[in-house]
């Protein structure tokens, strides 16, 4: 049986393997799963943004050359505690910004609705900070920020060993040649079934591979610089920063004081 073929038997089920809970008895388990972690509260899942290698396509070629100087997608993925993988967007190319994606994705829709109940998203500073979505302190100046960065770190790391479980699997996302240098819809098809597979595997418990390490404090300081757009920045600037600010400091306060 040809790729094309297995791909499209593993996408025509792609909701029965990748879907984020919408009962609110099951966020509420999720949220009690993500506590165990390092003890942040209140947390719906963890999300970040790969980039998936493509070959360069014709006459599109500037938006899909990201900041790290190749063409690709940029995959927005939410993960729970155990690392399977609730959510994920596709459509992106390389150059566009982790804090707009989430702006045009159906997870921002789920996550105000949940935050209406005091729920959230965690990030990276890659993305702005918003009451549904807390990101680390960029410069703490107190001890509690500080242990309020480390556990949104730990928390946050699972899905940075999600990738790194990824990666074992996708021939997509390594050089391989021909295989890694394709069109996006057949990296976004590879990518959602490796997706797929992942889940399969962690909810049947079968042996994983050995995960790929990860990327060092440095190197993810260094890729949160990227700037925004300023269509980007248009979209996003609508929603205010004050409340958000005001959010994570209650969250400090309450649980790192």
């Amino acid at each position: 049986m040809c790729i094309n073929q297995v791909l499209g038997a593993l996408l025509r089920r792609t909701r029965q393997y990748i879907s984020f809970p919408q009962n609110r008895r099951q966020q509420e388990q999720m949220m009690q799963d993500i506590y165990q972690v390092a003890c942040l509260p209140s947390v719906l899942g963890m999300i970040d943004c790969p980039h998936i290698p493509i070959r360069t396509p014709a006459g599109d070629e500037a938006i899909y050359h990201n900041r790290k100087c190749f063409h690709s997608l940029n995959i927005q993925v939410v993960c729970d505690a155990k690392g399977l993988i609730l959510d994920v967007v596709p459509k992106f190319p390389g150059s566009t910004h982790n804090a707009y994606i989430i702006f045009q994705s159906g997870i921002h829709d789920h996550v105000l609705q949940g935050h209406n109940m005091g729920d959230w998203l965690l990030g990276d500073r890659g993305y702005l900070l918003k009451a549904w979505l807390m990101i680390p302190v960029a410069t703490p100046q107190s001890a509690v920020e500080v242990q309020y960065n480390s556990t949104q770190w730990l928390t946050r790391s699972v899905i940075k060993r999600t990738f790194g479980l990824l990666k074992t699997y996708s021939p997509v996302w390594i050089d391989l040649g021909d295989v890694s240098s394709t069109t996006p819809p057949k990296v976004y098809h590879i990518f959602l079934a490796c997706c797929m597979v992942h889940n399969l595997a962690k909810t049947r418990h079968m042996p994983l591979p050995e995960s790929q390490p990860e990327k060092s404090d440095e190197e993810e300081e260094e890729e949160e610089k990227q700037e925004l757009r300023q269509d980007e920045l248009l979209i996003i600037h609508r929603h205010s920063q004050r409340r958000a600010i005001e959010e994570r400091n209650t969250l400090i306060q309450r649980y790192f004081c």
